[in-house]
């Protein structure tokens, strides 16, 4: 008998019910017969009103499920509703018994399990049997821990083995989109991979409405981290070259830094933090710049002003008035070498940045003349409306607005 037979058959018995009914099928991505992915689809078109399938699986069943959102007979549950908010996250821990964690030990366990429900019953179950300090296992909560990463090795042990391999070496990519993986794995495919890792539910988070970028799970990140040095150990380097490439030729160039720098090519990040220190400094980033200047040894960063200076005003900016005014005094003897267009911008730089540390320090007398003068003499917008801001307020605390 064929299947469109049996399942007219049920259409016909259906239609004789007056009450609602229900047909779960579970593990629904395990069909791969056609004929009968065709019957069931068969059967949705033309089942009468009061039949509704339910369906459980790991991946996007092969349905017509665009006409039945289309038509509003779709009700979708995915991996991301099914991941709990801070609210059911805690109500969780109290369910398991899992007490005594403060509201900012509970936040963290949230931030770090991202909701994910198999991980927070894993951490329960290891909580509850060890007599874990519980705060302290949290702040140490990774995807190499090994119960939860025997739970990710047994999820990606089903995959097929050049997806995982793909998944591996993306790892080192905080986001990714299909051109960025395709010039890192060089593996033409990256955007079926894509689709098929999202589709597959693989703890894939999107970051725009258009698919483009994603990012993954943290934890399932810190796994694939762990098992790409240890599988593809020498590999790393050159995908971390191929990544800020990538990343330079699109002119994005905190990310060409970051990879730049785990490449071990550091002329290459300095050339690049150039480009976008200064920039990081007016959108208010001092923590990148800052940590860029903690990996770096002084003579790098007095090798360029242009860097030197950008990490003198975070250095300002971040009430660090020591290590500004020492490295704007280093930067005077760097401009003694310079050509004098690019002296004497910098300088007048330095001498703002001077007046904001004084004005900072509380001791606007000081700060006032210079800011004055920069004020004047700069030519650089941002210089000049930092050395304005500085003179305004001094005139403030002087009670002379005269000026």
């Amino acid at each position: 008998m064929q299947f469109s037979t049996i399942v007219s058959s049920w259409i016909n018995d259906i239609a004789g019910i007056d009450e609602e009914v229900y047909l779960f099928l579970e593990d629904y991505h395990r069909i791969t017969d056609h004929e009968i992915n065709n019957a069931i689809s068969y059967f949705l078109r033309y089942a009468p009103t009061q039949f509704h399938l339910v369906v459980t699986a790991a991946s996007e069943p092969t349905l017509p499920l665009a006409r039945l959102r289309a038509h509003n007979q779709l009700v979708e549950i995915d991996t991301a509703a099914l991941r709990f908010d801070l609210e059911e996250t805690s109500r969780f821990l109290e369910h398991e018994n899992i007490g005594g964690l403060d509201n900012s030990a509970v936040r963290l366990l949230h931030a770090k399990s991202e909701g994910w429900p198999a991980v927070l019953r894993i951490i329960a179950a290891t909580l509850g049997k060890q007599g874990h300090d519980c705060e302290t296992y949290i702040r140490g909560l990774s995807g190499t821990l090994r119960p939860i990463g025997d739970y990710i090795a047994e999820m990606l042990n089903g995959l097929p083995q050049e997806m995982v391999q793909f998944m591996h070496r993306i790892s080192i990519l905080d986001r990714f989109c299909a051109p960025l993986c395709k010039m890192v794995t060089g593996v033409g495919s990256s955007r079926q991979l894509l689709n098929a890792m999202e589709s597959s539910q693989l703890l894939l988070t999107p970051l725009d409405e258009e698919r483009h970028w994603y990012r993954y799970h943290t934890l399932l990140a810190d796994y694939l981290r762990l098992r790409l040095d240890a599988e593809f150990g020498n590999e790393v380097v050159k995908l971390h070259r191929r990544a800020y490439r990538w990343y330079a030729a699109q002119r994005l160039w905190t990310e060409a830094v970051r990879h730049a720098i785990a490449a071990g090519d550091t002329s290459e990040a300095i050339a690049w933090i150039e480009q976008c220190a200064m920039d990081l400094v007016r959108k208010g980033d001092l923590l990148t710049v800052l940590s860029w200047q903690r990996q770096f040894p002084a003579e790098l960063e007095q090798s360029q002003v242009k860097v030197g200076t950008a990490v003198a005003w975070g250095l300002a900016l971040a009430m660090r008035f020591d290590e500004a005014l020492a490295l704007v005094d280093r930067l005077a003897c760097e401009l003694s070498v310079q050509p004098t267009h690019d002296r004497n911008a910098t300088d007048w730089e330095c001498q703002a940045i001077r007046a904001v540390v004084l004005a900072l320090r509380d001791d606007s007398q000081a700060a006032l003349p210079i800011a004055e003068a920069c004020v004047k003499n700069a030519t650089d917008p941002w210089t000049v409306n930092v050395a304005t801001n500085v003179a305004l307020f001094g005139y403030w605390k002087a009670g002379d607005f005269s000026s």
